[in-house]
């Protein structure tokens, strides 16, 4: 969801449904934006779209990840985007 709200577009997509499922299971999608974004949304994002299991952010993890933690810009520190 949180990919949706920032590209406007599934992490996955095609016309096939073989095709997807084959991108799905390789992980493989692109985070194409036109602005850029704090380096804690791209790696959340990161994080959370590993296409094995065993290798995706933990719940705990999640909810204490510094991407749900980001101070509105000009509040702490620098803005470092990520183009």
């Amino acid at each position: 969801m949180c990919y949706e709200l920032l590209c406007s577009t599934t992490p996955f997509h095609s016309f096939k449904m073989n095709d997807l499922i084959a991108k799905i299971n390789k992980g493989d999608y692109n985070l194409g934006l036109s602005e850029p974004v704090f380096l804690e949304t791209a790696l959340f994002l990161g994080q959370c779209l590993q296409a094995n299991e065993e290798d995706r952010i933990e719940a705990l993890d999640l909810v204490n990840h510094p991407f749900l933690n980001i101070a509105a810009p000009g509040e702490h520190g620098e803005f470092n985007p990520v183009a």
